[in-house]
């Protein structure tokens, strides 16, 4: 398998990305965070999953709008402003998703910055853009019956799962090996 990005830090020490195989959803752990779908079919509007208090009365107005999605937003952000529900659109797949917070303890800037960190998490999840970041050792070994014989391989040692990055940047991923403790800070 080709690896995405190998960063190398000296000559027995590398950081390998690979695109992680086993992400989870971000959306499986922003218990705060609720999104409403809103997607255009030909003759309705549907909505997706949503676990927020909202939902249902959400799920309410959306029924009674028909076909129109511009008008269904329009009216599901409406019913938010009035609740005073701090939320963001996106558009996704053919619809509208609403992204909104379920706790009145934020201030609005606060928790639509959080959105939008939410929202750019979950369109990197939902594309691939989610990476596995492993430090490797080189290991050099030597045949027993030559000890002028020797082979070099890259040896796992430690590595960090799901990350939200940019892979080809090296400076960001050497700063994530750091901070996950996975490499010494030398500098």
């Amino acid at each position: 398998m080709e690896h995405v990005n190998v960063v190398s830090i000296d000559e027995n020490t590398r950081i390998v990305v690979d695109y992680s195989m086993s992400a989870t959803c971000p959306r499986e752990y922003e218990d705060d965070i609720s999104v409403f779908c809103i997607v255009k079919h030909p003759k309705f509007v549907s909505i997706a999953e949503g676990k927020g208090t909202h939902n249902e009365a959400l799920q309410d107005i959306v029924g009674k709008t028909g076909a129109d999605v511009e008008k269904g937003v329009e009216n599901v952000t409406g019913y938010l402003r009035k609740a005073g529900v701090s939320y963001v659109t996106s558009l996704a797949h053919g619809g509208v998703h609403v992204w909104y917070w379920d706790d009145d303890s934020l201030e609005n800037s606060t928790a639509e910055t959080i959105l939008r960190q939410s929202i750019e998490r979950y369109d990197a999840w939902a594309q691939g853009d989610v990476y596995d970041i492993c430090v490797e050792r080189r290991r050099t070994w030597t045949a027993q019956d030559n000890p002028n014989d020797t082979m070099h391989t890259w040896e796992y040692e430690d590595g960090v799962y799901g990350e939200y990055c940019d892979a080809m940047d090296d400076k960001e991923v050497k700063a994530i090996a750091i901070e996950c403790g996975l490499l010494e800070d030398k500098e």
